[in-house]
């Protein structure tokens, strides 16, 4: 099982019902692929922020946990804003 198939399996096994966020090429991409194939639907953002307000704001409305994804380095400097927003909302979600 490769690393992308393990991270899948060990979101839905805590019970991510979502999955929000700006995808690149390579460990993102495959995320957002290995969770669809597993049945966690992947919902394209605009913006790194707006995908973890989103992932927030999913698990605040459905009482089911989302997750949100970037990629490495600028992804997720952007996703920050995003991740304190969650955080001082309280809105539980994975980042």
């Amino acid at each position: 099982m490769t690393a992308v198939m393990e991270a899948a399996a060990a979101l839905k096994e805590h019970g991510v019902a979502a999955c929000f966020g700006v995808c690149g090429s390579g460990f993102s991409l495959q995320l957002a692929t290995a969770l669809e194939d597993l049945g966690i639907r992947y919902y394209g953002a605009a913006h790194e922020a707006a995908a973890a307000i989103m992932a927030g704001a999913f698990t605040r409305q459905s009482r089911l946990l989302a997750c949100s994804i970037s990629i490495k380095g600028p992804g997720f400097a952007n996703m920050a804003a995003g991740m304190l927003s969650n955080r001082y909302e309280q809105w539980p979600a994975l980042s």
